[in-house]
């Protein structure tokens, strides 16, 4: 079974680097006409967004060779914020960030995440986590769909992010930080090219509950005798960053990704990503589509009465639309080419 699925692997790599050029220069504007990608078979082309787009992985092209028209070589930030789009394509969030521009929309954690209207379940109650990915520009982009598999946004792994909903995505989809992140804890807004739109902290969340028994135990954490190692990272409130001051607060992502086994795919206990708002002591699992989180479960759900946190409930993994349970393929990133 291991070699069947590492066949399979290697066949999604070679048909992304030998199939058709899926151009990243400019991405479709979410739910304009886009085409219908088909039916979901997970062998479709994903090079069209929209409405029923198909498969989990498809072709995902090559990252394009940068033009080496920057568009930001002489635009100051003012000038940059003062009518600000997110970023469209590729080579745009690129040049972004060269010169510490964001890429992504500009919204602030206020608490817990708005929820989609709808969050799809199984007949049993249990909410289904999208497994449908869609991966572009040779796995430098990444469409973030609704809950009814229509696109939203594509986010780009060279890109800047603060929301929510996109950094979830981010670390979703690429298992890192996006690039306006700093590690350290200590950084400062004034030193980085960021300046306000700084984030930082990227370190090992141990998942020890013995140590910490206000937090809930996350499924698999090596804290709690099981394999995979979680991290977290900074979300920022309103007053997060002044652009001289970093004031860290209560929001984070706590995330896990490893394919444990290396068998080619993400299963059950190797990518998991949670939010949490109220420093650890309640999470939320991000169900990979926007809006999509399960409810809460920790220490402020159990109740202080109860004196310990109420416990992770599991998730569906399935395709939306189709209700198939589909293992996450793990896509390698294709070496970067730039002029």
């Amino acid at each position: 079974m291991k070699i069947y699925l590492r066949l399979i692997a290697i066949l999604l790599i070679l048909c992304a680097v030998l199939g058709a050029f899926t151009s990243c220069y400019e991405t479709p504007a979410p739910n304009n006409g886009i085409t219908d990608g088909g039916s979901g078979d997970g062998t479709g082309d994903v090079s069209g967004y929209g409405s029923n787009v198909s498969g989990q992985h498809g072709d995902i092209g090559t990252v394009p060779t940068l033009s080496g028209n920057d568009p930001y070589k002489t635009m100051t930030q003012t000038e940059f914020y003062a009518n600000y789009t997110p970023a469209m394509s590729y080579e745009d969030a690129y040049y972004r960030t060269q010169h510490g521009l964001l890429s992504g929309t500009i919204s602030y954690s206020t608490g817990a995440p708005t929820l989609a209207k709808n969050r799809p379940t199984t007949d049993d109650g249990l909410f289904i986590r999208n497994t449908r990915e869609v991966y572009s520009c040779g796995g430098e982009a990444y469409t973030i769909l609704d809950s009814e598999g229509n696109a939203v946004m594509t986010i780009y792994k060279c890109g800047a992010y603060i929301a929510l909903e996109e950094v979830a995505a981010y670390v979703y989809a690429f298992g890192t930080y996006p690039a306006n992140h700093d590690s350290y804890k200590k950084a400062k807004p004034t030193d980085s090219k960021f300046g306000k739109y700084l984030r930082v902290n990227y370190s090992q969340f141990s998942g020890d509950t013995t140590r910490y028994p206000n937090e809930p135990k996350l499924p698999n954490a090596n804290g709690g005798g099981g394999k995979l190692q979680y991290w977290e990272m900074d979300i920022g409130g309103a007053s997060y960053n002044n652009g001289t001051k970093i004031t860290r607060g209560a929001y984070r992502i706590v995330f896990g990704k490893k394919d444990l086994n290396n068998n080619g795919v993400y299963e059950y206990g190797e990518l998991h990503v949670f939010y949490t708002y109220n420093h650890y002591e309640d999470f939320q699992e991000y169900l990979n589509y926007y809006g999509g989180w399960s409810d809460r479960f920790g220490f402020e759900t159990g109740g202080s009465v109860a004196g310990k946190p109420s416990q992770y409930i599991g998730v569906y993994w399935g395709d939306l639309l189709h209700g198939k349970v589909v293992a996450v393929v793990v896509i390698p990133y294709v070496e970067k080419i730039h002029a």
